[in-house]
């Protein structure tokens, strides 16, 4: 979850961020390489120019494809949050775990379970675990919020220099998060099927640690400004290494797991279009670093992938 509130907080201003990053993925039978721009942040014109390799790969690329996600925004099926067989949530916790629940919904929402249920709907009896993690996940990022809340007003488009420039050079352009809606189920609203013994176990530990994740998340917007003054830092100097090893990387939250299934199915496609023509891809940049980011699972399906730098 650190990793996940620090992303969110970052995104709201990333106009004030500069990190970009271009990697070379070859090898694995491509007769030619593509290319993988990771951006933190807006990205002008003049930056884009003035990254190091970045003018010359792409007039050598045919497509250019953007990686955005655009199923979180759906809602999943009732059968998909209802427990099965008319059971309540009383029926799949124990006492103890029950009474853990209340207390974690009266700290977060002022309101006992029962008054819950009677406020929102009886309908929330029958919801899986999970349903029940969103409420205090959701809480730690509205209190950051509420603390904070000059950040939070209208928020104003940004304009993609990158795809914009790409369509100008006659680029074909496609979005990888478009192509294929088949992650939908094991991906976000995945966890919904996941065992009721995991999602109990997850509830049960988001609960007991709610207090340590929520100070986490005030620290790390605290410690915003200097991170921004550190990623750009990085960016300018090229430096991928230091802007991967300042993002948290300790989270166990349920909604990474749904990120690393997505860049599963997005690595998928990117080896079904590479051998067809050399394309520039480019990500979020925290999508590229860690075990389950996209340059170890484009090096774990055996293709090389290199930083271009000076």
């Amino acid at each position: 979850m650190k990793r996940w509130l620090y992303i969110l907080l970052l995104t709201f201003a990333a106009s004030s961020l500069h990190a970009q990053f271009l990697f070379r993925i070859s090898e694995n039978g491509l007769e030619k390489p593509s290319y993988m721009l990771g951006m933190a942040g807006n990205l002008s014109i003049a930056h884009l120019d003035s990254l190091f390799g970045y003018t010359e790969v792409e007039a050598q690329c045919q497509q250019f494809c953007m990686a955005e996600d655009h199923t979180i925004f759906s809602d999943p099926s009732e059968g998909m949050t209802r427990l099965p067989d008319g059971k309540t949530i009383y029926d799949v916790l124990s006492k103890e775990q029950i009474e853990a629940l209340d207390a974690g919904v009266y700290k977060v929402r002022h309101q006992h379970l029962a008054d819950m249920f009677e406020g929102m709907g009886l309908g929330w009896k029958y919801s899986k675990p999970h349903t029940y993690t969103c409420i205090f996940t959701f809480s730690i990022l509205q209190e950051v919020r509420n603390r904070y809340p000059e950040e939070h007003g209208e928020q104003r488009d940004i304009k993609n220099e990158p795809l914009e420039q790409a369509k100008l050079h006659g680029l074909k352009v496609w979005d990888i998060g478009y192509d294929n809606y088949t992650y939908y189920d094991d991906a976000y609203w995945g966890q919904w099927l996941t065992s009721l013994d995991e999602q109990i176990d997850t509830l049960m530990t988001v609960i007991a640690t709610y207090d340590q994740r929520l100070q986490t998340a005030i620290k790390e917007r605290e410690e915003k400004p200097k991170r921004e003054m550190m990623a750009t830092l990085c960016g300018k100097k090229g430096d991928y290494e230091g802007y991967a090893a300042m993002l948290p990387h300790d989270s166990d939250y349920i909604w990474q797991k749904s990120q690393e299934k997505r860049h599963e199915k997005w690595i998928s496609h990117m080896q079904d279009a590479m051998p067809k023509a050399s394309i520039m891809f480019e990500f979020e940049a925290w999508r590229l670093p860690g075990e389950h980011g996209i340059i170890q699972l484009l090096r774990n399906a055996r293709y090389t992938v290199e930083q271009m730098k000076p």
